[in-house]
């Protein structure tokens, strides 16, 4: 991109959630929520929703689990759906792994993320992970979820901050 154009973008008064087309894209991995139907320039396409978890989740479970709270159900127009996650993640158990993926309409995405967030008893840290996941599916209602799980011990979610989970539709 030329320097006049990097000028022009910057004197256009952009906002944390504002996306121009182009080279330049101005992006903020911690957005503020977004406004319903917001347009998605720089990826052709719109908003549909989002959820924020602010609350601990926990797991056990060596199969995947739904994260309370971060479940959307919408109605799709466009084929193309970009879903993305923020949060972080910590394992209690020595050497073990933290496994994220998303769900749609019952059906596992796979293993987006696996994690070892613990390597010794003396530290118990919280790693912050982000994952995005962009596929087609038919027009109409459909329900998305992100799933946990563990090798061993305790998984948990939300130790220290929020998890947000977003689902913006792609132009076609």
């Amino acid at each position: 991109m030329e320097i006049e154009q990097l000028k022009e973008v910057k004197s256009a008064n952009l906002d944390d959630n504002t996306f121009v087309e182009g080279d330049f894209n101005v992006v903020n991995f911690n957005p503020p929520m977004l406004s319903g139907n917001q347009i998605i320039k720089g990826l052709g396409g719109k908003y549909l929703d989002q959820v924020t978890k602010t609350t601990v989740f926990n797991t056990t479970s060596g199969t995947y689990t739904n994260v309370t709270d971060l479940t959307i159900t919408k109605n799709i127009s466009k084929r193309r759906v970009l879903l993305t996650f923020s949060g972080d993640i910590k394992s209690n158990a020595d050497d073990q792994q933290v496994y994220l993926t998303f769900d749609i309409d019952g059906t596992s995405q796979g293993d987006l993320i696996v994690a070892m967030t613990k390597w010794t008893t003396a530290s118990i840290l919280s790693f912050p992970v982000h994952m995005s996941f962009a596929t087609s599916l038919l027009t109409g209602s459909h329900t998305f979820k992100v799933q946990m799980k563990v090798d061993a011990g305790t998984g948990s979610m939300c130790n220290y901050g929020k998890a947000v989970f977003s689902i913006i539709e792609l132009a076609d």
